[in-house]
């Protein structure tokens, strides 16, 4: 594995390869890191054995390996009979180590019976494995029903990179563009926290913006989807205090504020006709639509200029 590691890290002129060139290299990754997962987790070498495959493939068996979906994340469920993981601990770590393919120490730290939220016991699980950078990610809450990502620092690091590879090669990006993303700095969200993860990995920091200015953990995402709820005394006061609430503050609060600090930004950034990335969901970048037209932006009117590399 370090092989392919160190070979891959060279390739960072990989997008100005002829197409059958990139595909051996893919081809023969693909085909490393399954013999690298096959060897390390469990659940990985059970999927795949039930299809046939054994350690080593060949070219031809590529289209049966497993391709990971959201219902692989959020196994746990099945497993533990639960969709709240901090209520089982042990059981949750279990299905991690089955799940990964890094091995996780003995924790010194004794286990809770239980944990007050879900943020709390992933925020366990990384403080406790510190050592091995893990960043444990969550879905956007559409079914109540956490998808559960877990990456090492060195998974991360390399995703960076490869994010780094990818943008400068095929949209023409460098370190001088100025990035807004219509998200939360501080949630699990997969997708916002690769977004802050990357950046300040890269170095982009103090050129990144993120224009939602609360955090959302997986239990505020959980209880403002309406669609699962804690058991007894606590769900009741989910579904029927924090779900209407949280719901109130995003039409009355929280959507006005990412809006116009978003647009804030593109006016600064419009005077000096920067090049600006703007990264966000359909529902949040119709929101910036319309508040720009209730500030006289449109084709026939006042318009906002960026430089020529700028994107949405």
């Amino acid at each position: 594995m370090r092989e392919l590691q160190n070979n891959i890290h060279e390739f960072q002129d990989f997008y100005t390869f002829s197409p059958q060139k990139r595909s051996g290299i893919l081809l023969t990754a693909i085909e490393r890191t399954h013999t690298y997962h096959f060897k390390r987790n469990t659940a990985y070498r059970i999927s795949v054995s039930s299809k046939g495959i054994s350690e080593t493939i060949s070219d031809e068996e590529i289209v049966r390996l497993l391709r990971p979906t959201s219902q692989v994340f959020k196994s746990y469920i099945d497993i533990m009979g639960t969709a709240f993981p901090h209520h089982k601990p042990e059981a949750f770590i279990g299905w991690m180590e089955q799940n990964l393919s890094i091995s996780l120490p003995n924790n010194a730290v004794k286990l809770k019976n239980s944990y007050p939220s879900l943020e709390d016991f992933l925020k366990f699980i990384e403080v406790s494995n510190s050592h091995l950078g893990l960043e444990i990610g969550t879905s956007s809450g559409t079914t109540g029903r956490a998808t559960i990502m877990v990456h090492d620092r060195q998974t991360a690091d390399r995703a960076a990179e490869a994010y780094q590879h990818a943008v400068y090669s095929l949209w023409g990006t460098l370190n001088q563009h100025q990035f807004i993303f219509v998200m939360p700095s501080e949630t699990r969200i997969v997708m916002a926290r690769i977004a802050r993860s990357a950046t300040e990995r890269l170095g982009m920091v103090d050129q990144s913006h993120f224009t939602i200015p609360f955090s959302a953990t997986p239990d505020q995402v959980r209880i403002r989807s309406g669609r699962l709820f804690e058991p007894g005394v606590k769900g009741w006061i989910e579904q029927r205090i924090l779900h209407p609430f949280m719901g109130w503050m995003n039409d009355n609060y929280v959507k006005s504020k990412y809006v116009n600090s978003t647009i804030d930004l593109l006016e600064k950034m419009s005077e000096t006709k920067a090049n600006v990335l703007l990264f966000g969901g359909y529902i949040q970048l119709h929101h910036i639509y319309q508040g720009l037209q209730e500030r006289g932006f449109n084709p026939g009117g006042d318009q906002l200029a960026f430089g020529q590399q700028s994107m949405i």
